[in-house]
């Protein structure tokens, strides 16, 4: 990761999404095939409120690196924010389906990535463990962290 990335991440941390979004804008255009650039750039403007420029910038990052879980994660927050706009049924049932794509793709990226589910539907957190609901064969014993609870979705940060 650049030092313009951590600083931006710093920025994100600290709820300074314009800021980081000022820092980002010349890192892309000086470096236009930095994927992860363009990722965080997609966070800062769905931060702020801005779906369109997020799917904008995160599509941008999908182009250049495919693979990309962050920027797929960007689609998904971006599309569910677009869909609660939307001023139709139709509108917000496409926005819907294209969000539910996209959590496919990450979770096809990492079979981990259940908080992109929760950004689609926070209701289907219930079928997720949490540390009084353990999976099916109980917690791994290798894992010296505490489960993570899955009850509410926690915010996308870049690096997720």
């Amino acid at each position: 990761m650049s030092d313009e990335l951590r600083k931006a991440e710093i920025l994100f941390e600290l709820g300074r999404h314009a800021a980081a979004r000022d820092l980002l804008g010349p890192l892309v255009a000086a470096e236009p095939d930095y994927g992860m650039a363009w990722a965080f750039l997609g966070y800062a403007w769905s931060q702020d409120g801005e779906p369109t420029r997020a799917l904008e910038a995160a599509r941008t990052a999908l182009r250049v690196e495919p693979d990309n879980l962050f920027a797929w994660k960007i689609i998904v927050l971006a599309e569910n924010q677009l869909r609660e706009r939307a001023d139709t049924e139709q509108a917000a049932a496409a926005r819907s389906d294209r969000a539910l794509r996209a959590a496919d793709r990450c979770v096809e990226l990492d079979p981990m990535s259940a908080d992109c589910a929760l950004h689609l539907d926070p209701g289907c957190a219930e079928a997720l463990p949490t540390p009084s609901k353990p999976p099916p064969g109980g917690w791994p014993t290798e894992n010296p962290w505490p489960p993570r609870p899955y009850l509410t979705p926690a915010p996308l940060r870049p690096g997720d």
